[in-house]
């Protein structure tokens, strides 16, 4: 993955790209394997969602689940990479600055 300064723009749909209020992060950032009992609010929802559970909906085969890693503020997760973004830290019409997180696939 990839960090890139705040800046400001459009959305991008792209799933490896996840755009964040910069305000609402807690520095500094930790990026690691998820776990068993992570959870998140998934974009849209007020509710929280087990990780494991956004996999399962999301279709992830088994061997591609132990290959998924989360990005988190604090003990927060921020997006799970690849898949969701917590609605806690989605850009919002508030927003002064956005934190782009890049997803690199390498073959």
């Amino acid at each position: 993955w990839k960090f890139q300064p705040p800046v400001r723009g459009a959305i991008n749909p792209d799933p490896l790209v996840a755009q964040v209020d910069a305000n609402s992060l807690e520095w500094p950032l930790t990026f690691r394997p998820w776990k068993p009992g992570d959870y998140l609010y998934p974009l849209g929802m007020k509710k929280k969602k087990k990780v494991a559970r956004v996999l399962i909906d999301a279709k992830v085969p088994l061997p591609e689940k132990d290959r998924v890693w989360v990005l988190l503020s604090g003990d927060r997760i921020v997006w799970i990479a690849g898949y969701k973004l917590d609605d806690r830290f989605k850009v919002k019409e508030t927003t002064r600055e956005i934190v782009v997180f890049t997803l690199s696939q390498t073959p």
